[in-house]
């Protein structure tokens, strides 16, 4: 959890305690940068994201031209009616950002880009720790090194995250340690 009043100075001042992981500050920080059109920027990534998967379902399928048609169908009007997506949207959550480079990674698993796929898996992970669970699918095609990958690049881009926006990971904790023998 980070609080963003007047400690983070690379995402701006005033803003409220964020009860995400440092990495997610830096995902709504970047729509925010679009100002008065944040949620245009927004709901166009989300968009974005749908045709973009819609079309990676249509050339991965290998079924002939009607068969292609339909998988690239099913996907976008999955997305685009399905409850999970107009909520995220409705909300501006960036469970959208979380699915959009989870998918894309298990994409790149099913094309056997392992190294790909654990790196973008573990983008996702630093924003929402739940992602990570698909690192399981690593270790079950034995790919124990991709697996790492990861995880290491989900801590560093959340030690980053915690770094740019101060104190230092190893500060905090420093200056935590005496108020932990009240507990």
């Amino acid at each position: 959890m980070a609080h963003l009043h007047g400690g983070a100075a690379a995402l701006g001042s005033g803003f409220p305690i964020f009860n995400y992981p440092a990495s997610a500050a830096y995902v709504f920080a970047f729509f925010l940068r679009f100002g008065a059109h944040a949620v245009q920027a927004y709901l166009a990534f989300v968009l974005l994201c749908v045709i973009g998967f819609a079309i990676v379902a249509w050339r991965a399928s290998g079924a002939g031209a009607p068969g292609r048609l339909g998988a690239a169908a099913a996907i976008a009007t999955t997305a685009l009616l399905g409850y999970p997506l107009w909520v995220v949207a409705d909300r501006g959550n960036t469970e959208i950002v979380v699915w959009a480079l989870a998918a894309a990674g298990l994409c790149f698993l099913l094309r056997g880009r392992t190294r790909t796929a654990a790196v973008l898996i573990g983008l996702s992970a630093s924003i929402k720790p739940f992602s990570i669970l698909f690192l399981l699918l690593l270790l079950g095609r034995r790919k124990y090194k991709e697996a790492a990958l990861g995880l290491v690049t989900a801590g560093l881009v959340v030690i980053a995250a915690l770094t740019a926006m101060g104190p230092p990971p190893w500060k905090a904790y420093q200056n935590l340690k005496p108020d932990m023998s009240l507990y």
